[in-house]
């Protein structure tokens, strides 16, 4: 009878420990997460997608955007989508400055993915020896506006790796490159390689499970990375080369990804994955209409599907934090395409075909 009293009392002992230890991995995260949580009144609902694509104008998407409580703006659709990227990265800055330290230091890095895409912008326009189209440019992480007025003043893609030469970036300018591809998969790779190490290297909650996101991330791109070879007719030799490598147990598929000679061998190298399902629902859906963006669709369709399963389990952690930035960009991509569909007075059902839910 004791030795049952002492064993209830040493479980429960373990519980109340697990609990405060549990309790105290949330509480950092508590603050962030309850502003993503107030915030989710303005999320795109099915519902208010819905309402969106019944929009006849730009306009009149703009004023519903904003009685929302989004802040955007727009004549036409290169300065709508230019309003919208800002205000989503705007609200991602907001979400990091709410975050702890550490996890501030590998939203940094997660945002470089953000920061290069205009990096390469400028290293196309050398390059190619073409001027760039100073709408798109706008400041944001380390690329600040005296930043951007450095790489205006540049000439030639030598000028560039002058100005990232006390950055970040140093380790990326310092080699040629043949191509305008080989050098956008070189940043590509740097950033991931970069994100990964410090994400391994922190000692935040969940991490395994924001690594599993990443992963799954960036296993989609170079899937879609394939069939733009494919189309391309990108020498298979070469294709491995332009995949940014990860540590996903897919990415031990990639050399067979590479060697698709069609759609249909691209179902075959996903049979047995976690991409098998929506791969063949996009296949069979191309099959029909000769439309690839199905394969981007469906792809990320289940990717927001994992996301939102986990939020369920994740709701007061780290992982909740990554989740919303990666939502934002499913976000963004489906009031561009709404913006598209109504500009081009696409019929609303067809409109819906294009939007990741």
């Amino acid at each position: 009878m004791d030795f049952i009293v002492f064993s209830f009392g040493f479980l429960s002992l373990i519980g109340i420990s697990y609990s405060i230890y549990n309790i105290s991995n949330r509480l950092p995260y508590l603050y962030v997460t309850t502003k993503i949580a107030a915030k989710e009144a303005n999320v795109l609902s099915e519902d208010r997608l819905n309402s969106a694509l019944e929009k006849n104008s730009l306009a009149d998407l703009v004023y519903y955007l904003n009685s929302l409580g989004y802040k955007v703006e727009g004549d036409d659709l290169l300065s709508f989508h230019l309003s919208l990227e800002k205000y989503f990265l705007d609200y991602s800055k907001e979400i990091r400055d709410s975050s702890p330290k550490q996890v501030q230091d590998i939203l940094d890095s997660y945002f470089k993915f953000y920061e290069i895409k205009i990096i390469k912008f400028f290293y196309r326009s050398r390059f190619l020896g073409t001027d760039i189209n100073k709408k798109l440019l706008f400041s944001f992480g380390s690329l600040n506006e005296a930043f951007l007025d450095k790489l205006q003043s540049t000439k030639t893609v030598k000028d560039i790796a002058v100005v990232f030469g006390l950055t970040d970036y140093a380790e990326v300018f310092k080699k040629d490159y043949i191509t305008i591809e080989d050098f956008e998969i070189a940043i590509d790779s740097f950033v991931a390689d970069d994100f990964y190490n410090k994400l391994e290297k922190s000692t935040i909650p969940n991490k395994r499970e924001i690594l599993d996101l990443m992963e799954r991330k960036i296993d989609i791109i170079n899937i879609l990375s394939s069939i733009k070879f494919l189309l391309r007719d990108v020498p298979k030799e070469k294709r491995y080369n332009l995949l940014i490598k990860n540590k996903s147990y897919f990415s031990s598929r990639l050399k067979s990804i590479c060697d698709i000679s069609s759609l249909k061998d691209l179902v075959n190298v996903c049979d047995g994955s976690d991409y098998e399902i929506p791969i063949k629902k996009a296949y069979e859906k191309y099959e029909q209409t000769q439309n690839i963006f199905y394969f981007e669709k469906e792809l990320y369709c289940f990717l927001k599907r994992e996301i939102d399963k986990k939020d369920l389990l994740y709701f007061q952690s780290p992982y909740r934090i990554f989740s919303k930035i990666i939502k934002n960009e499913f976000d963004l991509m489906n009031l561009i395409a709404i913006s598209k569909a109504i500009d081009s007075k696409l019929p609303k059902e067809k409109a819906k075909e294009l939007l990741i839910c």
